[in-house]
C-alpha cells in the first residue's frame, strides 16, 4: 500500500499559477541585433550575444545560439547547454524541446521529466470569464443595437426594477467578461460596466466614452477565455489595460505594435522595428544610455 501511494505521488506535480516577481528576473535587450540580459534594475548582466533570448520564467530564459536553443539561469549562467532545434519557455517547471528531431518535456535541470503535471486552483484567476449580462439586455434596432436598463428607482436606497432605454444606438454590442461589455459606434470604441451600479440610463449614457479606436485580446491558460490584461488603440498607437474592479489603463498609448503581458513582461515595438520588453507598469528595458554595467 505504501509502495502504490508513493507511485500515484510521483505521477503527478500539483502547481497554482504561474507569477513570478520581477526583482529575481532578467529581462532581454537587444543591441545592433543580438540580445543580451538585464536585470530589474537595468543593470546589464550579460551583453548581446545571443540571436535570440526571452525572460527568465520559473528561474530559466530560453536562448538560441549558433541556431539551437538552450537555457541561462536567473545568474546569467548557461545552465542547459544550446543543442534544441525547438524549445518553449518554461511554465510550472517544464519546457518543451525538441532534439534531433524528437520531441520531449525537461525539467529545470535539462532532464527529461517523467511526471505528469496538475494544474490546482488558480489556474483562471487572471482570465475574463464571460458572464451572462446582469441588469442590461441589449434590443437590435434596424441595422443597429439600444441598450435597455432594468433601473431599481425606489427611496430608503432601494430599488424596484423599471425598464429604461438608452439614447444612443450602438453600431456592435458584445459582453467581454466581469460584467463589462464593448460598444462600437462611428468606428470608435467604449468598454463600460454592464451592472446595477448606474443610477439609470441617463447616468448610464453619461458614463459611455468612445475613446478606443481598438483592442488587442490575449488567450488565457487553455485560449478558452482573454486575459484580464489587454491592449487598446488610442492615436494609433497601442498601450495597456488591466480590468478588475474598474478599468484601468496601466500602459500608455505609446507602441506600434504589442504583445501578450505574458507573466509581467510584454514585447512591444517602440520604434519602427525596434522591439524591447515593458512590465506590467510600465517600466521599459530598452533604453540602454543610462545604463550601468554589473558584468565584469
Amino acid at each position: 500500500m505504501t509502495w502504490l501511494y508513493v507511485s500515484i505521488l510521483s505521477l503527478f506535480i500539483c502547481l497554482s499559477g504561474n507569477s513570478q516577481r520581477l526583482e529575481i528576473m532578467l529581462i532581454p535587450y537587444e543591441d545592433q541585433g543580438l540580445w543580451g540580459y538585464v536585470n530589474a534594475k537595468d543593470s546589464i548582466i550579460l551583453q548581446p550575444k545571443f540571436e535570440e533570448a526571452y525572460p527568465t520564467y520559473d528561474l530559466r530564459g530560453r536562448i538560441k545560439l549558433k541556431g539551437k536553443y538552450g537555457y541561462i539561469n536567473e545568474k546569467g549562467k548557461v545552465v542547459i547547454k544550446p543543442k534544441y532545434e525547438t524549445a518553449t519557455d518554461y511554465m510550472h517547471g517544464i519546457a518543451s524541446v525538441t532534439h534531433k528531431g524528437k520531441v520531449m518535456i525537461i525539467n529545470t535541470e535539462g532532464k527529461v521529466n517523467t511526471r505528469g503535471i496538475a494544474l490546482c486552483g488558480g489556474v483562471y484567476r487572471n482570465c475574463l470569464q464571460p458572464k451572462s449580462l446582469y441588469g442590461i439586455d441589449t434590443v437590435a434596432v434596424n441595422d443597429g443595437y439600444l441598450v435597455s436598463y432594468n433601473r431599481r428607482d425606489t427611496s430608503a436606497n432601494s430599488y424596484a426594477y423599471d425598464r429604461d432605454t438608452l439614447d444612443m444606438t450602438f453600431d456592435a454590442i458584445e459582453s467581454l467578461g466581469r460584467q463589462y461589455i464593448i460598444a462600437s459606434k462611428d468606428g470608435k470604441k467604449a468598454l463600460f460596466f454592464d451592472s446595477k451600479r448606474y443610477r439609470d440610463a441617463t447616468h448610464l449614457d453619461t458614463s459611455i466614452v468612445f475613446k478606443y479606436q481598438d483592442f488587442k485580446f490575449f488567450p488565457c491558460q487553455d485560449e478558452a477565455y482573454p486575459k484580464e490584461v489587454f491592449g487598446f488603440k488610442r492615436n494609433d498607437k497601442w498601450g495597456y489595460i488591466r480590468l478588475f474592479y474598474e478599468p484601468k489603463e496601466i500602459v500608455e498609448a505609446k507602441y506600434y505594435s504589442i504583445s501578450d503581458m505574458n507573466r509581467g513582461l510584454a514585447l512591444v515595438e517602440y520604434e519602427p522595428d525596434k522591439y524591447g520588453y515593458i512590465s506590467l507598469q510600465g517600466q521599459e528595458f530598452f533604453t540602454r544610455r543610462t545604463i550601468q554595467s554589473d558584468s565584469k
